[in-house]
């Protein structure tokens, strides 16, 4: 994580000190600008659901990213920002794959509960 030194752009990952006091780190999708304020909309690479983030409340933005098999990654690098595009652009796919994943795992949650009923009466 660096310190901010210019507004950030969609696509960067900036930390967040948010009024509630979480912190959050989310990929900006829109920039918008609001009575002269300046809000980064922003979403979880795994989330479907947004946040509005005021400017003021970035306190950081990644620069890099460290993967469990001890490679780190350069936001700048090319391979990253072609990851980054391709990733957001699949967003309506993943949105719906992320739904449909929902509803199969509340079926089986209560198919496995109902079994367990039918298995004790029995």
């Amino acid at each position: 994580i660096q310190p901010v030194t210019e507004i950030c752009k969609v696509g960067d990952m900036p930390l967040a000190l948010l009024s509630d006091g979480r912190y959050i780190l989310h990929r900006i999708i829109r920039v918008e600008k609001e009575a002269d304020k300046l809000f980064y909309v922003t979403r979880g690479d795994n989330c479907v659901g947004c946040e509005y983030v005021p400017q003021e409340a970035v306190v950081g933005v990644v620069s890099e990213i460290y993967y469990k098999n001890h490679k780190t990654v350069k936001v700048t690098d090319s391979g990253y920002l072609r990851y980054v595009k391709v990733w957001m652009g699949l967003f309506p796919i993943r949105k719906c794959f992320m739904r449909c994943r929902g509803v199969i795992g509340r079926v089986c949650r209560k198919a496995k509960r109902i079994l367990s009923i039918i298995n004790r009466n029995i």
